[in-house]
């Protein structure tokens, strides 16, 4: 498997790294890009990773999870 890291004990891990890491069809095809997009069309704003997203997230919360609940379709009760 491309992108997989095989070791035979945990104590074999490299420090701080993942061990495994999606190639860019897998990420191109995710509902997280999806949503980034979504995200992008609606601010005008290009995310290039996702620890972007994720402070977008952070400074404008109400707006993430409005647009969260509808990406997914979900009604909230806003009271």
């Amino acid at each position: 498997m491309d992108g997989c890291l095989f070791v035979r004990s945990f104590d074999q891990l490299p420090e701080n790294q993942p061990i495994w890491s999606p190639d860019k069809a897998r990420v191109a095809a995710s509902n997280l890009h999806r949503f980034q997009l979504r995200i992008e069309t609606l601010t005008g704003q290009a995310f290039g990773d996702y620890d972007a997203l994720h402070q977008w997230s952070i400074n404008n919360p109400a707006l993430f999870w409005a647009e969260l609940a509808a990406f997914c379709e979900l009604q909230l009760d806003t009271e």
